[in-house]
């Protein structure tokens, strides 16, 4: 009888270990997932570009070991999930997304009602066991500022001078191409000296009254994409 409690509790021991390494087995990895959207922003911009309404998406999974090595990606099936749902039409593919072994890369298609982030899940199996990893991206429309010529950043107000330029930052844009700009200064568009749409020129007579001030705002929108436009916070031009 002894000799029988003794066989249970080697096997049950036997089972507890194998389940704690199977447990332990499921922490080895680790899941690093990286994101690309396909906009564009002024090249000496330092953020990332985020995406917009029906820009694409790209995201990779890397799998990588306790030790920091890279785990070939074949060896697991990967199921995604972009706001809980599991049944988004993949670019990548050309077709609805269906989980499958090593499929560690998706594309999709940015659209939403409200500009809250994407959440995005991923799931690895491989023989018993799975591993999750989400994050989050931000939705966002594209944006314009208004910078004084000559500086980097925006300037909320400007000393009036008798020769004014003014150049538009643009961020999150699918394309520069086939943008228009207009400039309105207290609510009248400028005659404009500059040749590049994305900067005016501006003369002021030299008779102009001390604590006078102008308004100076700005308008993008894309001439293909109706949802692709900005404007831009004003800036006050005042004599001193």
């Amino acid at each position: 009888m002894k000799k029988l409690l003794i066989v249970i509790f080697i096997s049950i021991g036997i089972i507890l270990i194998n389940c704690f390494n199977g447990f332990a087995q499921e922490r080895n990895y680790f899941i690093y997932l990286t994101w690309k959207a396909e906009t564009i922003s002024e090249l000496d911009f330092e953020g990332k570009n985020f995406p917009i309404e029906s820009s694409k998406v790209y995201l990779q999974a890397q799998i990588f070991n306790k030790n920091g090595f890279k785990v070939d990606p074949s060896q697991f099936i990967f199921s995604w999930k972009v706001d809980y749902d599991d049944q988004f039409f993949d670019c990548l593919e050309g077709k609805f997304f269906l989980p499958r072994a090593g499929r560690n890369k998706i594309c999709f298609i940015a659209s939403k009602p409200s500009f809250l982030p994407f959440k995005v899940e991923v799931v690895i199996q491989n023989q018993g066991y799975f591993q999750k990893k989400e994050i989050e991206i931000p939705f966002r429309s594209p944006e314009i500022i208004i910078v004084p010529f000559g500086r980097k950043n925006y300037q909320a107000q400007v000393p009036l001078k008798k020769h004014l330029s003014f150049y538009l930052k643009k961020f999150y844009f699918s394309t520069f191409r086939n943008l228009r700009v207009d400039w309105y200064l207290d609510n009248k568009k400028p005659q404009n000296f500059a040749s590049n749409p994305f900067k005016v020129d501006l003369e002021f007579y030299s008779k102009v009254e001390k604590g006078r001030k102008f308004e100076l705002r700005a308008e993008c929108f894309s001439l293909n994409k109706k949802f692709e436009r900005a404007q831009a916070e004003p800036v006050t031009i005042f004599k001193e």
